[in-house]
């Protein structure tokens, strides 16, 4: 497909764009991975861990990149931690203190769709998609490419993205693929193909 009718969505470290058609623009679609780190450690916080040194953000991070997920549904997903009582998984902190991880693992990601969840006013990355989609008018799918964060993790992302776009709109349909790396997704945009 030609790059005029895709749409590269980037997960960076600051924000998420999304940058699209020809002239390359982009739309600041909610937060960075920083931000998706920073609400995890907040609802770890709620919990009563405290993870909010230096080392304990590097190993909330790497938690991040381990164990976070989008949820499908999260009223079904909290319903299935429920009857696991709680936990999914236990980990050892930097300190030596055992860490039992619960909903934080998919509720954390939910800043991407809902930016309030971190104080932005952005409208997320399935409603900026669908107002950009409107562009690709006559288009039978819209290509997507998944670069940065998104690469190194958060499992049923592209999942949920396609539910939440086919509930704004039944007619939109998304072909998304994932770049192995950022530069690999630019590359391809400035190659104007996806494969």
């Amino acid at each position: 497909a030609n790059f005029s009718n895709g749409v590269m969505l980037n997960l960076s470290t600051d924000f998420t764009n999304l940058v699209h058609n020809e002239s390359y623009s982009g739309n600041v679609a909610g937060p960075g991975f920083v931000d998706l780190v920073n609400y995890f450690i907040k609802l770890l916080c709620i919990k009563g861990y405290d993870l909010t040194s230096a080392e304990g953000q590097a190993f909330c991070r790497d938690l991040v990149l381990k164990y976070c997920y989008v949820a499908s549904d999260l009223e079904s997903e909290m319903m299935r931690l429920e009857e696991k009582g709680g936990v999914l998984h236990e980990v050892k902190s930097p300190v030596g203190s055992i860490i039992e991880l619960g909903k934080e693992c998919f509720l954390a990601p939910e800043c991407l769709f809902d930016p309030g969840l971190v104080g932005l006013s952005n409208a997320g990355v399935a409603a900026c998609l669908h107002d950009i989609s409107e562009s690709f008018t006559g288009a039978s799918e819209i290509p997507v490419l998944l670069c940065g964060y998104f690469v190194e993790g958060l499992p049923g992302f592209e999942a949920r993205l396609r539910r939440e776009i086919t509930e704004l709109d039944a007619d939109i349909n998304l072909k998304v693929q994932t770049a192995s790396s950022l530069e690999e997704g630019v590359l391809r945009l400035e190659e104007h193909e996806f494969h």
